[in-house]
């Protein structure tokens, strides 16, 4: 069965061109909030916490294991080949995002 994109969303009127500046604008947003969180969360592992609750939220650590597979050793040992039959493709859209040189200046 065909997917059907709705096309009738928030940004349905807005150009291509102002859609292309509002990723961006908001890819940049999303970025320095992503550094300002890393940031505040390296504190709090820094401190030793291990629990804090404020008016709105709580942090509590979990520590757990996390276990992943050696892609490189699996086919050093196992083959190329073998390592394909094995993989499951699926296919991924990726929007590259770059600041104009007159912004970036």
């Amino acid at each position: 069965m065909a997917t059907q994109l709705n096309t009738t969303n928030r940004f349905h009127n807005v150009s291509p061109e102002m859609l292309a500046d509002l990723i961006g604008d908001l890819d940049r947003k999303a970025k320095d909030a992503s550094a300002e969180l890393e940031a505040a969360k390296d504190a709090f592992k820094a401190r030793g916490l291990l629990i804090a609750s404020g008016e709105n939220h709580s942090v509590m650590v979990q520590k757990s294991i996390r276990q992943t597979l050696d892609t490189a050793k699996v086919k050093a040992e196992m083959g190329q080949n073998w390592f394909d039959d094995r993989s499951k493709l699926a296919e991924v859209m990726t929007l590259r995002i770059s600041t104009a040189a007159a912004v970036a200046a």
